[in-house]
């Protein structure tokens, strides 16, 4: 059994979009004087900020600048397809180096967390800690890392890891296994034909 660890900013989930959607929606209604439409962001900004993710309501969320519907239109287009295809013959996990909280909240939202084993979730500020407790719970020649940076993923192939460099925005030299999408992740064709 394979288990590939995704990376979820920039990787399955594209930051700057979802920024453009957020600042513009805050634009728009501080800019509107509408009283309504202010006071439902505020409340839900109150509801985000103090909430547990386990209990983060998206109704509260709907119709503000925190809305479920700019968290999933802020997907790569390649994100749900190819996770979903993984999905049955691979176990999924996420990790990511941001606010465990944020994370978490993001991967609710956005329908992500659907994808992913709950025991499979590495949430820490300092993502590179948690390698050796995912390699010796796994096992090191079924782990495979999809991550966007290039320093990260040469140090994970420099352990003999598994791990490719999704480069997004066509920024990075090759000097480490590169994709653009996931689409084009070489391992998906062998992952698609393994059994479970």
């Amino acid at each position: 059994m394979k288990y590939v660890f995704f990376d979820i900013d920039f990787t399955l989930f594209d930051c700057r979009k979802f920024e453009r959607m957020v600042f513009a929606k805050l634009k728009k209604d501080l800019f509107s004087f509408s009283l309504r439409a202010l006071k439902k962001d505020l409340k839900a900004a109150r509801h985000f900020i103090t909430t547990t993710p386990e209990k983060i309501d998206a109704s509260q969320l709907t119709g503000s600048f925190l809305d479920p519907a700019y968290y999933q239109k802020a997907l790569f287009p390649d994100a749900l397809p190819a996770l979903q295809a993984l999905k049955n013959t691979a176990k999924l996990g996420a990790w990511s180096e941001a606010n465990p909280k944020k994370q978490m909240i993001k991967l609710k939202l956005s329908g992500l967390i659907n994808f992913f084993e709950p025991e499979l979730l590495y949430l820490s500020r300092r993502k590179f800690r948690l390698v050796k407790k995912i390699v010796d719970s796994c096992g090191l020649e079924n782990v495979i890392f999809v991550d966007n940076k290039p320093k990260l993923i040469k140090k994970l192939s420099g352990l003999g890891i598994q791990s490719f460099l999704i480069d997004r925005f066509n920024t990075q030299p090759a000097k480490v296994p590169t994709i653009r999408t996931l689409a084009s992740l070489p391992d998906l064709p062998i992952l698609f034909s393994e059994k479970k």
